[in-house]
C-alpha cells in the first residue's frame, strides 16, 4: 500500500495546529506519515507537536532553530521514507478525504502530480462551504503550465511522486520559495491531474500587516528572475514561457519594491529600480510586452510616488 508523506512546518501556529493534525488523523486514507517541523516556535507549538507524536507513531517531530519555511520543509523532505509526498501548513487543515482523492487521481491517471484547490476563510470567521467535482483534467507536463494553471507553483493541495524531488530543494527564500522551486520540478516534464473540488482549507491570517513591515517582499524579485533564468537558458524555444515570466517578474518587481520602499534608503530604492529598468530594457528586445505593462512599469520609474497613488485611488473605487 502506497505511503503518503505529510509535510507540516510549523512556526508558531499553537492555536491552529490541533485542527490540523486532527484533520491528518481523520484521513480516510490511513497509510500515511506526517513529518512535523517545529520551526525554533516559542508559543508552544512545539509541544503540541510532541503530544500528538506520543499519541500517533505515525507523526514524526523534527524540532530545529528558527531558520524560516523552505528550511522547515527541506529538513521535511530529508525526512520523508513515503513512496508520495503533500505539504500541508500548520495553521491550515484539510477534509477528510483529501489523501485519498489526490492519490486516487494521481494512480488512476498514472500521473505525477495531483492537484485540487482550497477554500479561504478569514481568522474568527465563518467557513464556506466547498465546491466538489468529479471532473478531472489530466495535462502533459512543462514548464508552460506555470501560466496555464491556477495555484500550480505553490506546493499544498498537491500530491507528488516523491522522486520528482530527487536533486531538488527549496531555496533559501522568506517568500516564494514554492514559485523559484516549482519551475525545477516541472521542468522535469511531469504529468499533472488536477480537480476543481475544494479539499483544502486556507486560513487567511492576519500576519499580512506583520509582512508588510518586512523587506522580504524583494526576494519575490529573485524568486521569479529563477523564472527567467531556466526559461532563457534551458527552454530558449519556448517564447510563451519567455512572455509569461517577463510580464511575472516585472509585476513582482514592481509590487516588491513599493511595498517596501518606505523600509529603504533612497539609494536602496534606486538599485532596485535600477536593477527592473535594465530588465525592463533587455525583455522589450525579446518578447513584446503588452501596452499596460509598459505603462505600469514606466510610471512606476520615473514617478513612483504617482503610480502609488494612483494604486490606492484605483483599490478606494
Amino acid at each position: 500500500m502506497n505511503l503518503i508523506s505529510v509535510i507540516i512546518p510549523a512556526y508558531n501556529v499553537a492555536e491552529f495546529l490541533p485542527k490540523c493534525l486532527d484533520s491528518i488523523l481523520a484521513q480516510t486514507y490511513r497509510n500515511w506519515e506526517a513529518i512535523l517541523i517545529d520551526d525554533g516556535s516559542t508559543d508552544g507549538s512545539g509541544e503540541i507537536l510532541d503530544q500528538y507524536a506520543s499519541r500517533d507513531a505515525r507523526f514524526v517531530v523534527i524540532h530545529q532553530a528558527n531558520q524560516g519555511r523552505a528550511a522547515a520543509k527541506n529538513a521535511g523532505l530529508a525526512r520523508t521514507t513515503g513512496d508520495f509526498v503533500t505539504f500541508v501548513d500548520g495553521d491550515d487543515y484539510v477534509s477528510p478525504v483529501y489523501l485519498q482523492k489526490l492519490l486516487g487521481w494521481l494512480l488512476e491517471n498514472s500521473a505525477d502530480i495531483s492537484k485540487c484547490f482550497q477554500v479561504q476563510f478569514p481568522e474568527g470567521g465563518q467557513v464556506p462551504a466547498p465546491y466538489i467535482t468529479e471532473e478531472v483534467r489530466v495535462l502533459d507536463g512543462s514548464i508552460d503550465l506555470l501560466f496555464q494553471v491556477q495555484g500550480i507553483e505553490s506546493f499544498p493541495m498537491k500530491l507528488f511522486r516523491r522522486q520528482l524531488f530527487d536533486g531538488l530543494r527549496f531555496p533559501d527564500l522568506t517568500v516564494a520559495e514554492d514559485s523559484a522551486l516549482m519551475i525545477r520540478i516541472l521542468e522535469k516534464n511531469p504529468k499533472v491531474v488536477y480537480n476543481n473540488s475544494q479539499y483544502y482549507y486556507y486560513l487567511l491570517r492576519g500576519t499580512g500587516a506583520t509582512l508588510a513591515k518586512s523587506k522580504h517582499h524583494l526576494e519575490r524579485i529573485d524568486a521569479f528572475a529563477t523564472w527567467l533564468e531556466v526559461i532563457e537558458k534551458n527552454h530558449p524555444e519556448d517564447k510563451f514561457a519567455l512572455h509569461c515570466a517577463a510580464i511575472r517578474f516585472l509585476e513582482e518587481g514592481i509590487g516588491a519594491v513599493t511595498r517596501t520602499c518606505h523600509l529603504l534608503t533612497a539609494q536602496e530604492v534606486k538599485g532596485y529600480k535600477s536593477r527592473l529598468r535594465a530588465e525592463y530594457r533587455r525583455l522589450s528586445g525579446k518578447t513584446p510586452l503588452p501596452l499596460g505593462v509598459r505603462c505600469r512599469f514606466l510610471l512606476f520609474y520615473y514617478w513612483t510616488g504617482g503610480y502609488l497613488m494612483l494604486k490606492k485611488a484605483r483599490n478606494r473605487g
